[in-house]
């Protein structure tokens, strides 16, 4: 493959960032981010990224894990999540934030 190819492939395989969130919560950090693919089809990422300790290997990592949502289902995943959480209210299931974890470095 020459050079020509492989830039056309870089390009081909390139998602623009429309908007970018995020939130921090303890060890955690959650990123929501509206990208558009690369045949212009928007869709939404939620990135759950956990600061982890391996003891035995003495260093520490990110473990990550990733909701992908199509454009067409966001409003839907909306409705959804917010009733999930008008439900927990009534319930009184929405408790007090815990205290932060030390963080191990």
């Amino acid at each position: 493959m020459d050079n020509t190819e492989n830039k056309d492939n870089n390009n081909y395989n390139q998602q623009k960032e429309i908007l970018s969130s995020r939130m921090r919560s303890g060890r955690r950090t959650y990123f929501f981010d509206l990208k558009s693919s690369r045949t212009n089809e928007i869709y939404l990422t939620i990135t759950e990224s956990k600061r982890c300790y391996d003891d035995k290997e003495d260093i520490s990592f990110f473990e990550k894990h990733k909701i992908f949502v199509n454009n067409y289902d966001i409003v839907a995943f909306h409705e959804e999540l917010g009733k999930i959480i008008k439900d927990m209210q009534e319930q009184n299931l929405l408790g007090e934030k815990p205290s932060q974890e030390p963080i191990q470095e």
